[in-house]
Formats: structure tokens, C-alpha cells, sequence
């Protein structure tokens, strides 16, 4: 079952809940693996639950926030990274101070588990637990926490501690309008007597994913070690990228001169090659000719773990037979990372489909289907929930708004389609790119089944729309006024606020992470 698409999961833990929707029954009927998938107004309890049985299963942050009554029963035991990831300020209300400072340290980096991901709300609440402390074991606490800690607070014999441990943090969940990373460079440089912007080898493993802040002048004055530190980042600027790229073209790192890269060295680089420009992939090209002599595309060398690699765009079009891409369609879509080979394998399916593609390739598309245009996707044939759900993978890239809503409107112009649970599951974020007459049609009880939604890029009318359907969803909650906002707080923006006030008690509304995003809010504004 955990090979099957989400789709087919989702399916089958509805079968399941369907039976008995109580929350000891849930837990002990739904596989550890599949528990992400449970809907959330399930997860609200009042009575104690089975906390081994908790412990085990495969969460989401979101959903251990409305397990919110038993978290003070548990803190003294050795909590599973998926629980860990559910801290949130609103279910710890009832909890001693010293017991969520002991649940933060439980969150700090293990050499033996997954580090514990949080999200920037999370992290200020913790810091807001712990900023009184003079504690300078940095080491126990979660690294990404350490990232709004008062540097003046930080003896200058421990500032080394400090730096290596705020090395392991992610630097992207801090807020742009932040300038921590700024600041955190200079008191660096201090710390380390770093002049300049050239920084050594062994100041590079003190600062660690600091180097994913870095600018163009100090990626390439630093020491080309810089390139196994900058293999961690998330993302890159267009200056990170160039910098890089100048640093490789030296031919002065490990990676040796162009000249001599070969397949090794895309396999060595890592993840870094998916950021980089031509500048750097021209030093992989191949003779052009009028024919394929790069070699004829098979069903071996497609399964290559070496393929495409070789194939500029000219020969992968030239190589490759259009009959061989249908047979091959799910093993070709996601070795085919680059938008012009995409293209060209969506080409030659239209070749074949001159009429639109069918759900059998739909389902295989992948990340191929992103550069599909709008008139592409005005003749596909989406009648199956599967191969709606299969076209909003996430992990398959972003989507432009227009073609989103394009292929959302090609189902539900479907007879005997409608936005139900199964349908704002797979849609997910794509939900902000569907106009408020479509969202109108959403019923209650398909919200109140439906995982959470990001409507962080809906538009004002958008999200007052499902806010207004979300109260109805949980109407039934309201009396329990901490259950009920975690529940409806997703759909809960700064013009939504005033409407909540007569149904949640303000001490739960006005929190540290509806705060941030207003000060936010001011300070672009």
C-alpha cells in the first residue's frame, strides 16, 4: 500500500475510518505509515488515548497540534520526531513551564533520528520559553531555535559553541523582512576573526549552513570547500548561482578542471547542478550532427542510471522515438529533470495523441506535465480522481495559476464531479488558482474530511470564502475553544480576525504567530 499513489492510500484509509470514527479506533485501525492522512477534526479528543500508540505513526505537524490534551501526559517520555514536529504554544496552555522547556530540549539535533523540522511560529514560541535563560549548552537546544537567540546574551569565550551549533539550522525559515542573517554574518566574523570576505576551511564547518547566506563575493573568495557547504541550501540566488559557477570554472576544487568533468562529476556535485546555468552544463556537450549519433534511446538505456545524461536537446529529439516514450513513460518522466527535454518528450506524446492525452498517460506525466501549455491542457482527458491527484503532486514541481485552474476546471466539467474531500486532497495548494464561484461549491462536510490547505497565495475574497465555510465545517466544535481554532486557523487571516472574536475566547486568537505575521505585515508595508 505504501507504493500505491496518494490517491489509493487516501482511498483506503477512508474505508477505514468509515467504520468507526472515534479516536481510539482510528488510531489502532489506521496503518503507522498512513496516519498523515487522517483528517484532522478526527484527531480532537477529550478522553486519554493510547500515547505508544501515537508515538508510532507517521504525523503531520498540523494534526499533533489538535492531539493537543495529551501532550502533558507525555512529556517525560521519548517522543518520536513526527510528535515532536507538533509543538505549538496553543496545546501547551495547561503545561508547566519547566515541562515545555524540557519538550524543546527533547527537539534539539540526535546523531541517531531525523532532526525535528519546525516552522518559524514554532521557533519564536520556543525562544519566548527559553530567552530568560542563562544557559550556554547550546547543544540542547533545537538549532533553528538558536537562529533568534540574543547574540549579546552569548559569552564571548562560548561564541564558537554558539556558531557551530546554529551551523546544523535551516536558514530558510527565517522570515525575509528578517535581518538576522546579516547580523549573525558580522557577529561571525568577530567570533572568528574572519576579516574580509574570505573565509577558511575550518571557519566554513563552524558556520555550516550559514555558507547557504552567503553573497557572491564571499562564495568566491572563500575556500572552494565552500561547494560541499552550499550542498545543504534549499535554494539559491541568482548571485549564489553565478558565484558558484565561477568557482567550478576555476578549476581550482576537488571537482578538477572542465575539461576532465564527466558523468563522476554530476553525480559528486550532488544537488548543485540542478541550479546551474548553461555556464556550466556547455562543458558537458556533445558533437552536433544532423542525425542521432549520440545513440538511439532503448528501453536499457532509459533504465541507465546514467541517463539522459550526454543528450543535448538536438540529439535527445533525434534519438528518441515517440513509440518507445509511451511504452516508457513512467521510467523516462522522472529521469527528465531539464524543461527542454520535458518538451520534447511532451512533443512526441502529442505526436502519438494528436487528440489529447487519456488518463494512462496523464497518470505518468510527472514533472514533464509543467511545461505543458494551456491549450495543451484544454484537450486532456482528465476523468479520473487518480489522474487529478496524480497532476497536483506537489514534489513534481509548482504550477502556474492559469494552469492549474485549467486543469482542475477539465475534471470537474466532468458529469458526476464535484469539489469533495478526495478532490481538495488532491488539489491542495492549488486551491487559491480556482475562482470563488468555483470555491463556492464546497460543502461542509468535504472541508471538515479534507487535510489542510496553504491559502497563504489566496486572494482577500478567496480566503474569506473558505474561512466562512471552515466555521460552518466546524460548527459543531465551537463550545471547545481550543480544538476549534486549531481547526479553523488555517483558514484564519488578519481579515478574518474580528469575525472570530465572539466565538473564541481572545486568548487564543491573539498568539505569537497571528503577532509575527502582523508585525510582518507592518514592517513591508
Amino acid at each position: 500500500m505504501l507504493a500505491a499513489p496518494q490517491i489509493i492510500q487516501q482511498t483506503y484509509v477512508n474505508q477505514i475510518i468509515s467504520i468507526d470514527q472515534s479516536v481510539t479506533n482510528v488510531l489502532g485501525n489506521v496503518p503507522d505509515a498512513l496516519a498523515a492522512l487522517i483528517p484532522r477534526v478526527l484527531l480532537v479528543s477529550s478522553s486519554a488515548v493510547d500515547v505508544a500508540a501515537i508515538n508510532q505513526k507517521v504525523w503531520t505537524s498540523d494534526q499533533v497540534r489538535n492531539l493537543q490534551l495529551w501532550f502533558s501526559s507525555i512529556l517525560l517520555q521519548v517522543l518520536s520526531v513526527p510528535v515532536l514536529q507538533g509543538f505549538s504554544c496553543s496545546s501547551l496552555q495547561s503545561v508547566s513551564t519547566q515541562k515545555v522547556k524540557d519538550l524543546i530540549k527533547s527537539c534539539r539535533p540526535r546523531s541517531n533520528r531525523n532532526k525535528v523540522q519546525l516552522k518559524e511560529t514554532q521557533l519564536t514560541c520556543m525562544f519566548n520559553y527559553v530567552k530568560g535563560d542563562a544557559s550556554q549548552n547550546f547543544g540542547d537546544f533545537p538549532s533553528d531555535m538558536l537562529l533568534y537567540y540574543n547574540y549579546n546574551l552569548v559569552a564571548k569565550s562560548n561564541c564558537r559553541s554558539y556558531f557551530t551549533s546554529t551551523g546544523l539550522s535551516d536558514f530558510s525559515v527565517l522570515s525575509s523582512v528578517l535581518n538576522i542573517p546579516s547580523a549573525m554574518l558580522s557577529n561571525a566574523k568577530d567570533c572568528l576573526g574572519i576579516t574580509g570576505n574570505a573565509i577558511s576551511k575550518d571557519n566554513l564547518n563552524i558556520l555550516g549552513n550559514m555558507a547557504c547566506t552567503l553573497d557572491y563575493s564571499h562564495i568566491v573568495k572563500s575556500d572552494p570547500f565552500i561547494l560541499e557547504k552550499l550542498k545543504n541550501c534549499n535554494s539559491f540566488t541568482a548571485d549564489q548561482v553565478s558565484a558558484m559557477e565561477t568557482v567550478l570554472l576555476s578549476g581550482k576544487t576537488t571537482y578538477g578542471n572542465p575539461s576532465k568533468w564527466s558523468s563522476q562529476t554530476l553525480k559528486d556535485l550532488a544537488n548543485l547542478p540542478l541550479y546551474l546555468t548553461q555556464n556550466f552544463w556547455k562543458n558537458f556537450a556533445v558533437v552536433m550532427s544532423a542525425g542521432c549519433i549520440t545513440g538511439n534511446i532503448t528501453d536499457a538505456s532509459i533504465r541507465d542510471n546514467s541517463f539522459p545524461f550526454g543528450y543535448d536537446a538536438q540529439q535527445f529529439d533525434l534519438c528518441l522515438d515517440a513509440a518507445l516514450v509511451t511504452t516508457n513513460l513512467g521510467t523516462l518522466t522522472p529521469k527528465v529533470y531539464t524543461e527542454d527535454l520535458q518538451a520534447i518528450i511532451l512533443s512526441k506524446l502529442n505526436q502519438v495523441y494528436p487528440g489529447g492525452l487519456q488518463d494512462a498517460q496523464l497518470q505518468l506525466l510527472g514533472p514533464t506535465s509543467r511545461v505543458a501549455t494551456t491549450d495543451d491542457i484544454r484537450t486532456w482527458n482528465i476523468t479520473t480522481i487518480d489522474s487529478l491527484s496524480a497532476l497536483m503532486l506537489t514534489s513534481d514541481g509548482a504550477w502556474d495559476p492559469a494552469k492549474s485552474n485549467a486543469i482542475i476546471m477539465r475534471y470537474l466539467n466532468k458529469p458526476g464531479t464535484a469539489l469533495g474531500t478526495r478532490e481538495l486532497n488532491a488539489i491542495g495548494t492549488e486551491i487559491c488558482s480556482l475562482n470563488t464561484s468555483v470555491l463556492r461549491t464546497i460543502g461542509s462536510e468535504a472541508l471538515r474530511m479534507s487535510s489542510i490547505m496553504d491559502i497563504s497565495s489566496c486572494s482577500t475574497e478567496q480566503k474569506s470564502m473558505l474561512y466562512n465555510i471552515s466555521m460552518f465545517s466546524y460548527r459543531s466544535l465551537r463550545a471547545s475553544s481550543v480544538p476549534y481554532y486549531l481547526l479553523i486557523v488555517p483558514y484564519l487571516g488578519k481579515d478574518s480576525l474580528h469575525h472570530s472574536r465572539d466565538s473564541i475566547s481572545v486568548s487564543y486568537i491573539i498568539q505569537l504567530h497571528i503577532l509575527i505575521e502582523c508585525l510582518f505585515y507592518e514592517l513591508k508595508h
